[in-house]
């Protein structure tokens, strides 16, 4: 669900389990995501995708669901005084985000596995 957006932006969810960003101006351009998938690492259940192209305007929260895990997520816009994105990313109890964030520039990705959580 995406809860609260301060955008110019257009925010749209395409699947249960993508989120991207648009800009009506920016015709042309690369569309920004939010993708959690099929995991890239063997120890992963899923991995979250983040490209950033340059059309965020504002925070966003919302939440993506991936094989019956459903996970949360909190964009910052413009977070530090290089401009970049940090996407923080809520797993649900018995899972863990390997990073528990990241930053990302523009016209850049970063990558979080979602790891089922066994321990003590």
């Amino acid at each position: 669900m995406i809860a609260e957006l301060i955008l110019a932006a257009t925010v749209s969810t395409v699947a249960p389990d993508k989120v991207t960003w648009s800009d009506s101006w920016a015709k042309n351009q690369a569309v920004s995501y939010v993708h959690l998938h099929e995991p890239t690492s063997p120890d992963a259940v899923a991995t979250v995708t983040f490209a950033n192209e340059l059309v965020h305007t504002g925070d966003a929260e919302f939440d993506l669901e991936f094989e019956g895990i459903k996970v949360s997520f909190l964009m910052h816009f413009d977070m530090d005084s290089e401009g970049r994105e940090r996407l923080e990313v809520f797993p649900p109890d018995g899972y863990i985000a390997r990073p528990r964030y990241v930053d990302v520039k523009d016209k850049e990705s970063g990558f979080v596995d979602i790891i089922q959580w066994i321990g003590g």
